[in-house]
């Protein structure tokens, strides 16, 4: 039984059972989905649907927070049951511990310097997480491994233009100009042709 199967078998039994949250979470996750096959023109795999799932997860978080920031308590415990009903599908998730061998070993694989090799270390390491982690989490991992200070070189100040000497400004013009006869005449402007 595929991933896609056991959403839908799942959904049978929590509308049996008249679990609304579970049944609304499932509705909810099955029409995402759909959608998402009716995008890409054809069936999606185990691991296009786990994405589905992560995505549904990510959005809930992100409502939780702005409930919280709302006080809007019964909202964020709908949220968080409707992440509980979620994360039944995702596999085991990676600790710290694991997360950090699989970032030095992605780190020496690619041979990434700097943070400027950052894309590359995250693209080997989300191929081999699959889904056991989420994007942010690794993210941050990858961008404490790959400061200058924690590869151990020394940051340089660089400056994107070159600064130019002191040049102090040329007044000459505001000198009083005298005329063929000795007496001063009008201010003008030797500098300007």
């Amino acid at each position: 039984m595929n991933l896609g199967e056991r959403i839908r078998a799942d959904l049978g039994v929590a509308l049996k059972a008249k679990n609304l949250v579970s049944a609304n979470t499932l509705r909810m996750l099955i029409s995402a989905v759909r959608n998402a096959e009716i995008e890409k023109h054809s069936p999606l795999t185990d691991d296009e649907i786990l994405g589905q799932v992560q995505k549904g997860i990510r959005l809930r978080r992100e409502a939780i927070e702005g409930f919280a920031k709302g006080g809007r308590s019964e909202m964020m415990e709908k949220e968080k049951s409707e992440i509980a009903v979620l994360e039944v599908y995702l596999p085991a998730q990676l600790s710290d511990a694991e997360l950090d061998a699989l970032v030095a070993a992605a780190i020496s694989e690619t041979g990434a310097t700097g943070p400027a090799d950052m894309g590359k270390v995250m693209k080997a390491v989300m191929a081999k997480s699959a889904g056991r982690t989420e994007g942010a989490k690794v993210s941050e991992c990858v961008r404490r491994k790959l400061k200058p200070s924690a590869l151990g070189l020394r940051q340089r100040l660089t400056y994107c233009y070159p600064v130019p000497p002191y040049r102090p400004p040329n007044f000459a013009f505001l000198l009083p100009a005298t005329d063929s006869s000795g007496s001063p005449g009008t201010y003008r402007d030797d500098s300007r042709p």
